[in-house]
Protein backbone atom coordinates (compact mmCIF):
# COMPACT_ATOMS: atom_id res chain seq x y z
CA UNK A 1 0.00 0.00 0.00
CA UNK A 2 1.26 3.91 -0.90
CA UNK A 3 0.14 5.81 1.29
CA UNK A 4 1.87 9.28 -0.14
CA UNK A 5 4.26 10.24 -2.89
CA UNK A 6 7.65 12.09 -2.73
CA UNK A 7 10.08 13.76 -5.03
CA UNK A 8 13.48 13.20 -4.50
CA UNK A 9 16.16 14.65 -6.21
CA UNK A 10 19.22 12.05 -6.71
CA UNK A 11 22.12 12.27 -4.33
CA UNK A 12 25.76 13.13 -5.95
CA UNK A 13 29.16 12.45 -4.43
CA UNK A 14 32.16 13.02 -6.32
CA UNK A 15 33.26 10.26 -9.51
CA UNK A 16 36.44 8.91 -7.44
CA UNK A 17 34.37 8.22 -4.51
CA UNK A 18 31.69 6.53 -6.28
CA UNK A 19 34.51 4.80 -8.02
CA UNK A 20 36.35 3.35 -4.81
CA UNK A 21 33.10 2.52 -3.43
CA UNK A 22 32.04 0.68 -6.36
CA UNK A 23 35.03 -1.25 -6.56
CA UNK A 24 34.75 -2.45 -3.24
CA UNK A 25 31.49 -3.46 -3.12
CA UNK A 26 31.70 -5.49 -6.35
CA UNK A 27 34.57 -7.21 -4.93
CA UNK A 28 32.56 -8.68 -1.93
CA UNK A 29 28.76 -9.02 -3.51
CA UNK A 30 30.73 -11.11 -6.25
CA UNK A 31 31.44 -13.98 -3.46
CA UNK A 32 28.18 -13.19 -1.72
CA UNK A 33 26.50 -14.63 -4.63
CA UNK A 34 28.36 -17.15 -5.69
CA UNK A 35 28.11 -18.30 -1.78
CA UNK A 36 24.63 -17.42 -1.79
CA UNK A 37 23.60 -19.27 -4.77
CA UNK A 38 25.03 -22.54 -3.80
CA UNK A 39 23.17 -22.23 -0.30
CA UNK A 40 20.30 -21.68 -2.65
CA UNK A 41 20.63 -24.82 -4.63
CA UNK A 42 20.88 -26.92 -1.53
CA UNK A 43 17.34 -25.47 -0.07
CA UNK A 44 16.57 -26.08 -3.16
CA UNK A 45 16.76 -29.44 -3.78
CA UNK A 46 15.40 -30.46 -0.67
CA UNK A 47 11.81 -28.73 -0.71
CA UNK A 48 11.94 -29.46 -4.41
CA UNK A 49 12.05 -33.40 -3.73
CA UNK A 50 9.39 -33.36 -1.21
CA UNK A 51 6.91 -30.52 -2.12
CA UNK A 52 3.38 -30.14 -4.12
CA UNK A 53 3.39 -30.28 -8.14
CA UNK A 54 0.55 -28.31 -9.83
CA UNK A 55 0.08 -28.94 -13.55
CA UNK A 56 -3.03 -26.88 -15.15
CA UNK A 57 -4.08 -26.41 -18.55
CA UNK A 58 -6.04 -23.77 -19.09
CA UNK A 59 -8.54 -23.13 -22.20
CA UNK A 60 -8.94 -18.85 -21.80
CA UNK A 61 -12.01 -17.23 -23.37
CA UNK A 62 -11.74 -13.83 -22.75
CA UNK A 63 -15.27 -13.11 -24.86
CA UNK A 64 -17.33 -15.80 -22.44
CA UNK A 65 -15.23 -14.17 -19.58
CA UNK A 66 -14.13 -17.58 -18.65
CA UNK A 67 -11.60 -20.48 -18.07
CA UNK A 68 -12.26 -24.10 -18.42
CA UNK A 69 -9.32 -25.91 -16.54
CA UNK A 70 -8.04 -29.09 -16.10
CA UNK A 71 -5.20 -29.49 -12.64
CA UNK A 72 -3.69 -32.99 -12.06
CA UNK A 73 -2.10 -31.88 -8.33
CA UNK A 74 0.65 -34.33 -7.25
CA UNK A 75 1.01 -33.93 -3.32
CA UNK A 76 3.22 -35.87 -0.62
CA UNK A 77 2.03 -36.12 3.12
CA UNK A 78 4.84 -34.56 4.62
CA UNK A 79 2.80 -34.45 8.30
CA UNK A 80 3.42 -36.50 11.16
CA UNK A 81 -0.16 -38.04 10.88
CA UNK A 82 -2.12 -40.07 8.28
CA UNK A 83 -4.89 -37.73 6.52
CA UNK A 84 -8.04 -38.66 5.49
CA UNK A 85 -8.88 -36.17 3.30
CA UNK A 86 -7.27 -32.83 1.64
CA UNK A 87 -8.38 -28.69 1.70
CA UNK A 88 -8.08 -26.53 -1.19
CA UNK A 89 -8.71 -22.84 -0.99
CA UNK A 90 -11.27 -21.65 -4.09
CA UNK A 91 -10.80 -18.42 -3.87
CA UNK A 92 -13.12 -17.33 -6.97
CA UNK A 93 -16.09 -18.15 -4.64
CA UNK A 94 -15.65 -14.98 -2.68
CA UNK A 95 -16.49 -13.01 -5.37
CA UNK A 96 -19.68 -15.02 -5.95
CA UNK A 97 -22.39 -12.95 -3.71
CA UNK A 98 -22.84 -9.37 -3.47
CA UNK A 99 -23.05 -9.50 0.39
CA UNK A 100 -19.34 -11.77 0.60
CA UNK A 101 -17.04 -9.54 -1.60
CA UNK A 102 -13.80 -9.35 -0.15
CA UNK A 103 -13.77 -5.57 -0.37
CA UNK A 104 -14.99 -2.75 2.46
CA UNK A 105 -17.99 -1.13 2.03
CA UNK A 106 -16.67 2.05 1.27
CA UNK A 107 -14.46 0.43 -1.55
CA UNK A 108 -17.35 -1.00 -3.06
CA UNK A 109 -18.03 1.19 -6.36
CA UNK A 110 -14.50 1.21 -7.19
CA UNK A 111 -14.13 -2.52 -7.15
CA UNK A 112 -17.36 -3.14 -9.21
CA UNK A 113 -17.41 0.46 -11.03
CA UNK A 114 -20.12 -1.05 -13.13
CA UNK A 115 -22.07 -2.19 -10.96
CA UNK A 116 -21.56 -5.66 -9.11
CA UNK A 117 -20.28 -9.26 -11.58
CA UNK A 118 -20.35 -12.52 -10.21
CA UNK A 119 -17.27 -14.56 -10.30
CA UNK A 120 -16.98 -18.22 -9.38
CA UNK A 121 -15.22 -21.77 -9.52
CA UNK A 122 -16.94 -24.84 -10.36
CA UNK A 123 -15.97 -28.22 -9.79
CA UNK A 124 -16.55 -30.42 -12.43
CA UNK A 125 -14.73 -33.55 -11.30
CA UNK A 126 -12.02 -35.01 -9.15
CA UNK A 127 -10.86 -38.13 -9.89
CA UNK A 128 -7.42 -40.15 -7.77
CA UNK A 129 -6.30 -42.93 -11.02
CA UNK A 130 -9.68 -43.88 -13.09
CA UNK A 131 -11.44 -43.69 -9.32
CA UNK A 132 -13.98 -40.19 -9.33
CA UNK A 133 -13.72 -39.32 -5.56
CA UNK A 134 -16.54 -37.70 -3.77
CA UNK A 135 -16.17 -33.89 -2.70
CA UNK A 136 -17.49 -31.07 -0.88
CA UNK A 137 -17.89 -27.14 -1.06
CA UNK A 138 -18.10 -25.14 1.95
CA UNK A 139 -17.79 -21.12 0.82
CA UNK A 140 -14.46 -21.09 -0.38
CA UNK A 141 -13.27 -24.28 0.88
CA UNK A 142 -13.12 -27.81 -1.03
CA UNK A 143 -13.13 -30.75 0.98
CA UNK A 144 -11.66 -34.07 -0.74
CA UNK A 145 -12.41 -36.90 1.51
CA UNK A 146 -9.26 -39.25 -0.01
CA UNK A 147 -9.94 -42.98 -0.59
CA UNK A 148 -9.60 -46.83 1.41
CA UNK A 149 -7.56 -46.03 4.57
CA UNK A 150 -6.16 -42.31 3.87
CA UNK A 151 -3.38 -40.84 2.90
CA UNK A 152 0.17 -42.22 5.29
CA UNK A 153 2.99 -40.04 6.04
CA UNK A 154 5.47 -39.94 3.38
CA UNK A 155 2.92 -41.51 0.95
CA UNK A 156 1.79 -39.23 -2.95
CA UNK A 157 -1.15 -39.14 -4.40
CA UNK A 158 -2.29 -37.72 -7.23
CA UNK A 159 -5.44 -36.06 -7.98
CA UNK A 160 -7.09 -34.44 -11.28
CA UNK A 161 -9.33 -31.80 -10.84
CA UNK A 162 -11.53 -30.52 -13.55
CA UNK A 163 -12.81 -27.35 -13.06
CA UNK A 164 -14.86 -24.21 -14.57
CA UNK A 165 -13.75 -19.86 -13.59
CA UNK A 166 -16.03 -17.20 -14.32
CA UNK A 167 -14.35 -13.97 -14.21
CA UNK A 168 -15.70 -11.18 -12.77
CA UNK A 169 -16.15 -7.42 -14.09
CA UNK A 170 -14.45 -6.38 -10.94
CA UNK A 171 -10.65 -4.22 -10.48
CA UNK A 172 -9.09 -6.17 -7.74
CA UNK A 173 -6.86 -9.33 -7.40
CA UNK A 174 -9.66 -11.75 -9.61
CA UNK A 175 -11.52 -9.82 -12.84
CA UNK A 176 -11.43 -7.40 -15.66
CA UNK A 177 -11.70 -4.09 -16.61
CA UNK A 178 -10.92 -2.32 -19.65
CA UNK A 179 -7.56 -3.33 -20.23
CA UNK A 180 -6.76 -6.22 -18.63
CA UNK A 181 -7.81 -9.94 -17.13
CA UNK A 182 -6.22 -10.30 -13.52
CA UNK A 183 -6.36 -13.88 -12.53
CA UNK A 184 -5.26 -14.52 -9.23
CA UNK A 185 -6.08 -16.91 -6.64
CA UNK A 186 -7.88 -18.78 -9.81
CA UNK A 187 -7.57 -22.28 -8.87
CA UNK A 188 -8.21 -24.70 -6.72
CA UNK A 189 -4.49 -23.70 -4.25
CA UNK A 190 -4.13 -26.65 -1.84
CA UNK A 191 -4.48 -25.15 2.42
CA UNK A 192 -1.28 -25.38 4.50
CA UNK A 193 -1.60 -28.19 6.75
CA UNK A 194 1.03 -26.61 9.59
CA UNK A 195 1.11 -27.89 13.63
CA UNK A 196 -2.82 -26.04 13.97
CA UNK A 197 -3.95 -28.51 11.40
CA UNK A 198 -5.53 -27.39 8.17
CA UNK A 199 -5.54 -23.89 8.04
CA UNK A 200 -8.74 -22.67 6.44
CA UNK A 201 -9.49 -18.73 6.88
CA UNK A 202 -11.67 -16.48 5.23
CA UNK A 203 -10.83 -14.13 2.28
CA UNK A 204 -10.94 -10.77 4.53
CA UNK A 205 -11.40 -7.80 2.97
CA UNK A 206 -8.28 -6.57 4.84
CA UNK A 207 -4.77 -7.53 4.03
CA UNK A 208 -3.94 -9.95 2.08
CA UNK A 209 -5.41 -13.30 3.40
CA UNK A 210 -2.81 -15.95 2.02
CA UNK A 211 -1.01 -18.73 3.53
CA UNK A 212 0.20 -21.20 1.14
CA UNK A 213 3.85 -23.41 0.97
CA UNK A 214 6.61 -23.47 -2.25
CA UNK A 215 5.17 -25.68 -5.38
CA UNK A 216 6.13 -26.22 -8.91
CA UNK A 217 3.80 -25.25 -11.63
CA UNK A 218 3.85 -26.27 -15.15
CA UNK A 219 1.43 -24.33 -17.06
CA UNK A 220 -0.16 -24.52 -20.31
CA UNK A 221 -2.53 -21.74 -21.24
CA UNK A 222 -4.95 -21.38 -24.56
CA UNK A 223 -5.36 -17.60 -25.44
CA UNK A 224 -6.70 -15.82 -28.70
CA UNK A 225 -3.76 -14.66 -30.73
CA UNK A 226 -3.97 -11.32 -30.09
CA UNK A 227 -3.99 -11.51 -26.44
CA UNK A 228 -0.42 -11.26 -24.56
CA UNK A 229 0.21 -12.87 -21.20
CA UNK A 230 2.41 -12.05 -17.86
CA UNK A 231 2.98 -14.77 -15.83
CA UNK A 232 4.46 -16.19 -12.66
CA UNK A 233 7.41 -18.44 -14.13
CA UNK A 234 9.35 -19.01 -17.22
CA UNK A 235 7.43 -18.68 -20.78
CA UNK A 236 8.92 -21.69 -22.38
CA UNK A 237 7.18 -21.66 -25.38
CA UNK A 238 4.34 -19.53 -27.11
CA UNK A 239 3.01 -21.28 -30.38
CA UNK A 240 0.19 -21.01 -32.51
CA UNK A 241 -2.36 -23.65 -32.16
CA UNK A 242 -4.53 -22.31 -35.13
CA UNK A 243 -5.43 -19.12 -36.88
CA UNK A 244 -7.31 -18.17 -34.04
CA UNK A 245 -5.33 -19.20 -30.54
CA UNK A 246 -1.67 -19.34 -29.07
CA UNK A 247 -0.31 -21.77 -27.02
CA UNK A 248 1.71 -20.35 -23.99
CA UNK A 249 3.85 -23.20 -21.81
CA UNK A 250 4.67 -21.75 -18.37
CA UNK A 251 6.86 -23.63 -15.82
CA UNK A 252 8.67 -22.40 -12.67
CA UNK A 253 10.91 -22.90 -9.90
CA UNK A 254 10.05 -23.21 -6.04
CA UNK A 255 7.07 -20.68 -5.95
CA UNK A 256 3.93 -20.04 -3.73
CA UNK A 257 1.50 -19.59 -6.33
CA UNK A 258 0.94 -18.69 -10.21
CA UNK A 259 -0.93 -15.91 -11.40
CA UNK A 260 -1.26 -13.94 -14.38
CA UNK A 261 -2.67 -11.34 -16.59
CA UNK A 262 -3.66 -11.09 -19.75
CA UNK A 263 -4.29 -7.76 -22.18
CA UNK A 264 -4.55 -8.06 -26.09
CA UNK A 265 -2.79 -3.93 -25.69
CA UNK A 266 -0.45 -4.38 -23.48
CA UNK A 267 3.14 -3.83 -25.06
CA UNK A 268 6.20 -4.47 -23.74
CA UNK A 269 9.82 -3.25 -22.59
CA UNK A 270 12.54 -5.38 -21.05
CA UNK A 271 15.96 -5.30 -19.77
CA UNK A 272 18.50 -7.55 -17.55
CA UNK A 273 20.45 -7.09 -13.87
CA UNK A 274 22.54 -8.96 -12.61
CA UNK A 275 21.59 -11.78 -15.62
CA UNK A 276 17.73 -11.63 -14.08
CA UNK A 277 15.84 -10.44 -17.68
CA UNK A 278 13.13 -8.11 -16.34
CA UNK A 279 9.56 -6.70 -18.25
CA UNK A 280 7.07 -4.40 -18.09
CA UNK A 281 3.71 -4.86 -19.66
CA UNK A 282 2.30 -1.15 -20.06
CA UNK A 283 -0.11 0.34 -22.09
CA UNK A 284 1.60 4.46 -22.10
CA UNK A 285 5.23 4.41 -23.41
CA UNK A 286 6.82 7.08 -20.23
CA UNK A 287 5.01 5.38 -17.46
CA UNK A 288 6.22 1.54 -18.51
CA UNK A 289 10.06 2.81 -19.09
CA UNK A 290 9.71 4.13 -15.57
CA UNK A 291 8.28 0.92 -14.12
CA UNK A 292 11.06 -0.89 -15.95
CA UNK A 293 13.85 1.50 -14.36
CA UNK A 294 12.29 1.50 -10.87
CA UNK A 295 12.04 -2.78 -11.38
CA UNK A 296 15.50 -2.88 -11.93
CA UNK A 297 17.29 -0.58 -9.68
CA UNK A 298 15.35 -2.21 -6.77
CA UNK A 299 16.36 -5.73 -8.17
CA UNK A 300 20.17 -4.60 -8.46
CA UNK A 301 19.90 -2.97 -4.63
CA UNK A 302 17.90 -6.09 -3.15
CA UNK A 303 20.29 -8.46 -4.89
CA UNK A 304 22.85 -6.37 -3.22
CA UNK A 305 21.65 -6.12 0.14
CA UNK A 306 19.85 -9.27 1.28
CA UNK A 307 20.79 -11.76 -1.26
CA UNK A 308 19.87 -12.84 -5.30
CA UNK A 309 16.73 -13.28 -6.52
CA UNK A 310 17.08 -17.09 -7.81
CA UNK A 311 15.02 -16.70 -11.06
CA UNK A 312 15.75 -15.75 -14.71
CA UNK A 313 12.87 -13.05 -14.57
CA UNK A 314 10.86 -10.47 -13.29
CA UNK A 315 7.56 -8.42 -14.71
CA UNK A 316 5.68 -5.38 -13.83
CA UNK A 317 2.07 -5.51 -15.47
CA UNK A 318 -0.42 -2.43 -15.30
CA UNK A 319 -3.38 -3.43 -14.46
CA UNK A 320 -6.73 -2.50 -13.87
CA UNK A 321 -6.04 -2.95 -10.38
CA UNK A 322 -7.48 -0.67 -8.23
CA UNK A 323 -5.52 -1.31 -4.99
CA UNK A 324 -2.55 0.31 -6.11
CA UNK A 325 -0.04 -3.00 -6.24
CA UNK A 326 -0.05 -6.54 -5.56
CA UNK A 327 2.70 -9.20 -5.38
CA UNK A 328 2.95 -12.42 -7.09
CA UNK A 329 5.67 -14.78 -7.34
CA UNK A 330 7.65 -13.17 -10.18
CA UNK A 331 5.03 -11.23 -11.43
CA UNK A 332 3.23 -7.59 -9.32
CA UNK A 333 0.37 -5.69 -10.89
CA UNK A 334 0.16 -1.81 -10.61
CA UNK A 335 -2.49 -0.10 -11.06
CA UNK A 336 -2.34 1.18 -14.30
CA UNK A 337 -3.47 5.03 -13.44
CA UNK A 338 -0.37 5.39 -11.49
CA UNK A 339 2.08 5.36 -14.39
CA UNK A 340 3.09 8.82 -15.34
CA UNK A 341 2.28 9.92 -11.90
CA UNK A 342 4.73 10.14 -8.24
CA UNK A 343 3.44 7.13 -6.62
CA UNK A 344 4.41 4.45 -9.69
CA UNK A 345 8.25 4.61 -7.94
CA UNK A 346 7.54 3.74 -4.49
CA UNK A 347 4.68 1.16 -5.68
CA UNK A 348 7.34 -0.99 -7.96
CA UNK A 349 9.84 -0.61 -5.43
CA UNK A 350 7.59 -1.91 -2.37
CA UNK A 351 6.13 -5.05 -4.59
CA UNK A 352 9.62 -5.64 -5.51
CA UNK A 353 10.85 -6.04 -2.27
CA UNK A 354 7.66 -8.77 -1.77
CA UNK A 355 9.65 -10.78 -3.97
CA UNK A 356 11.98 -11.40 -1.11
CA UNK A 357 9.37 -11.12 1.81
CA UNK A 358 6.83 -13.53 0.95
CA UNK A 359 8.12 -14.63 -2.24
CA UNK A 360 11.25 -16.24 -1.04
CA UNK A 361 10.41 -16.13 2.39
CA UNK A 362 6.83 -16.87 3.11
CA UNK A 363 5.23 -16.28 6.08
CA UNK A 364 1.35 -17.14 7.56
CA UNK A 365 -0.14 -13.35 5.76
CA UNK A 366 -3.80 -13.62 7.62
CA UNK A 367 -2.06 -14.40 11.26
CA UNK A 368 1.30 -12.36 10.92
CA UNK A 369 0.67 -9.81 8.44
CA UNK A 370 3.41 -7.81 9.77
CA UNK A 371 6.07 -10.14 8.78
CA UNK A 372 6.28 -9.65 5.23
CA UNK A 373 4.65 -6.25 5.17
CA UNK A 374 6.63 -4.60 7.75
CA UNK A 375 10.08 -5.44 6.50
CA UNK A 376 8.49 -4.91 2.46
CA UNK A 377 8.07 -1.38 3.89
CA UNK A 378 11.16 -1.15 5.32
CA UNK A 379 13.05 -2.30 2.56
CA UNK A 380 11.05 0.09 0.30
CA UNK A 381 12.38 2.95 2.97
CA UNK A 382 16.60 1.19 2.64
CA UNK A 383 15.97 1.45 -1.07
CA UNK A 384 15.10 5.35 -1.11
CA UNK A 385 17.77 6.16 0.95
CA UNK A 386 20.51 4.60 -1.01
CA UNK A 387 19.01 6.33 -4.37
CA UNK A 388 18.39 9.39 -3.12
CA UNK A 389 20.45 9.86 0.10
CA UNK A 390 19.87 11.82 2.88
CA UNK A 391 16.64 12.89 1.18
CA UNK A 392 16.08 9.38 1.02
CA UNK A 393 16.45 8.99 4.94
CA UNK A 394 14.39 11.69 5.33
CA UNK A 395 11.60 9.49 4.19
CA UNK A 396 11.71 6.51 6.94
CA UNK A 397 10.07 9.75 9.28
CA UNK A 398 7.52 11.39 6.81
CA UNK A 399 6.26 8.17 5.23
CA UNK A 400 6.44 5.55 8.25
CA UNK A 401 7.13 7.40 11.43
CA UNK A 402 4.36 9.89 10.73
CA UNK A 403 1.72 7.57 10.05
CA UNK A 404 2.24 5.56 13.13
CA UNK A 405 2.53 8.77 14.99
CA UNK A 406 -0.92 10.07 13.50
CA UNK A 407 -2.35 6.67 14.86
CA UNK A 408 -1.48 7.28 18.03
CA UNK A 409 -3.07 10.13 18.55
CA UNK A 410 -6.69 9.02 17.27
CA UNK A 411 -6.58 7.08 21.01
CA UNK A 412 -6.60 3.72 19.75
CA UNK A 413 -8.28 0.76 21.75
CA UNK A 414 -5.25 -1.75 20.40
CA UNK A 415 -1.78 -0.42 19.79
CA UNK A 416 -0.91 -4.72 19.17
CA UNK A 417 1.19 -5.33 16.04
CA UNK A 418 0.80 -9.05 16.16
CA UNK A 419 -2.48 -10.28 15.63
CA UNK A 420 -4.66 -11.62 12.92
CA UNK A 421 -6.58 -10.12 10.40
CA UNK A 422 -9.67 -10.43 11.69
CA UNK A 423 -8.43 -8.68 14.70
CA UNK A 424 -8.31 -5.56 12.76
CA UNK A 425 -11.39 -2.83 12.91
CA UNK A 426 -9.75 -1.45 9.23
CA UNK A 427 -7.32 -0.27 7.00
CA UNK A 428 -6.36 2.56 8.83
CA UNK A 429 -4.94 0.89 12.08
CA UNK A 430 -4.20 -2.32 9.95
CA UNK A 431 -2.01 0.38 7.58
CA UNK A 432 -0.50 2.11 10.87
CA UNK A 433 0.49 -1.01 12.66
CA UNK A 434 1.11 -3.57 10.51
CA UNK A 435 3.23 -1.54 7.58
CA UNK A 436 4.47 1.54 9.72
CA UNK A 437 4.87 0.05 12.88
CA UNK A 438 5.84 -3.17 11.32
CA UNK A 439 8.19 -1.20 9.55
CA UNK A 440 9.40 0.92 12.27
CA UNK A 441 10.62 -2.42 14.37
CA UNK A 442 13.09 -2.95 11.32
CA UNK A 443 14.40 0.14 11.83
CA UNK A 444 15.27 0.58 15.56
CA UNK A 445 16.89 -2.78 14.77
CA UNK A 446 19.09 -1.06 12.08
CA UNK A 447 19.87 1.47 14.13
CA UNK A 448 20.32 -0.14 17.37
CA UNK A 449 22.86 -2.64 16.11
CA UNK A 450 24.34 -0.72 12.32
CA UNK A 451 23.81 -1.61 8.92
CA UNK A 452 26.85 -3.81 8.71
CA UNK A 453 24.96 -6.08 11.52
CA UNK A 454 21.72 -5.66 9.89
CA UNK A 455 22.37 -6.17 6.78
CA UNK A 456 24.01 -9.87 7.99
CA UNK A 457 21.25 -11.53 10.21
CA UNK A 458 18.89 -10.14 7.38
CA UNK A 459 20.86 -12.06 5.15
CA UNK A 460 20.96 -14.62 7.09
CA UNK A 461 17.01 -14.49 7.35
CA UNK A 462 16.72 -15.25 3.93
CA UNK A 463 19.32 -17.94 3.61
CA UNK A 464 18.35 -20.16 6.53
CA UNK A 465 13.78 -19.69 5.28
CA UNK A 466 14.43 -19.29 1.44
CA UNK A 467 10.97 -21.15 -0.06
CA UNK A 468 10.22 -21.65 3.30
CA UNK A 469 7.58 -20.12 5.42
CA UNK A 470 8.88 -18.07 8.49
CA UNK A 471 7.14 -16.97 11.56
CA UNK A 472 7.26 -14.33 13.98
CA UNK A 473 8.76 -16.64 16.59
CA UNK A 474 12.13 -17.40 14.01
CA UNK A 475 12.49 -14.22 13.80
CA UNK A 476 13.12 -13.61 17.19
CA UNK A 477 15.27 -16.55 17.64
CA UNK A 478 17.42 -15.71 15.02
CA UNK A 479 17.82 -11.93 16.12
CA UNK A 480 18.76 -13.33 19.70
CA UNK A 481 20.99 -15.81 18.59
CA UNK A 482 23.03 -13.46 15.99
CA UNK A 483 23.19 -10.95 18.13
CA UNK A 484 24.07 -12.47 21.33
CA UNK A 485 20.77 -11.39 23.15
CA UNK A 486 21.28 -7.74 21.71
CA UNK A 487 18.35 -7.45 19.70
CA UNK A 488 15.87 -9.92 22.15
CA UNK A 489 12.80 -10.92 23.01
CA UNK A 490 11.80 -8.11 25.04
CA UNK A 491 12.71 -6.02 22.05
CA UNK A 492 10.48 -7.71 20.24
CA UNK A 493 7.83 -7.10 22.35
CA UNK A 494 8.21 -3.86 22.72
CA UNK A 495 8.00 -3.06 19.04
CA UNK A 496 5.40 -5.30 18.58
CA UNK A 497 3.45 -3.81 21.33
CA UNK A 498 2.77 -6.73 23.43
CA UNK A 499 1.55 -6.19 26.70
CA UNK A 500 3.96 -8.28 29.40
CA UNK A 501 0.28 -10.70 30.23
CA UNK A 502 0.27 -11.65 26.56
CA UNK A 503 3.85 -12.19 25.89
CA UNK A 504 3.71 -16.20 25.68
CA UNK A 505 0.29 -16.53 23.99
CA UNK A 506 1.06 -13.86 21.41
CA UNK A 507 4.44 -15.40 20.27
CA UNK A 508 4.11 -18.75 20.80
CA UNK A 509 0.47 -18.87 18.81
CA UNK A 510 1.66 -16.79 15.91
Amino acid sequence: MVIRAFNFRKYKAPLIVLLIIAISITGYFAFFKRSSTQLYSKQYKKIAGQCTHYDIYADFNPENKSINAVQTVRYKNNTNTTLNELYFYLYPNAFKNEDMTPFPGEEFSRAYPNGFDPGYIEINYIKAGEEELDFKLNDIYLQVPLPSKGLKQGREISLEISFKVQIPNCLGRFGYGEKTFNICNWYPILAVYDENGWNLDPYYAIGDPFYSESSIYQVTIEAPKDFIIASTGEQVEVKDKDDTKKIWTIETGLVRDFAWTASSDYKIASTTVDGIKIYSYYFHEGGGKDALKSAAESIRFYNRYFGKYPYENYSVAAADFYIGGMEYPNLVLIDRTLYGGSFLEYIVVHETAHQWWYGLVGSNQVKEAWLDEGLTEYSTIMFLENKYGKQGKQAYDDIVKSRYHFFELSNPLDFRVLRALNEFEGWKDYDALVYARGAMVFGEIREEVGDKTFQKVMSRYLEEYIYRNATTEDLIRLWEKETNNTIDRCFFNKMLNIMPDDEKENISAA
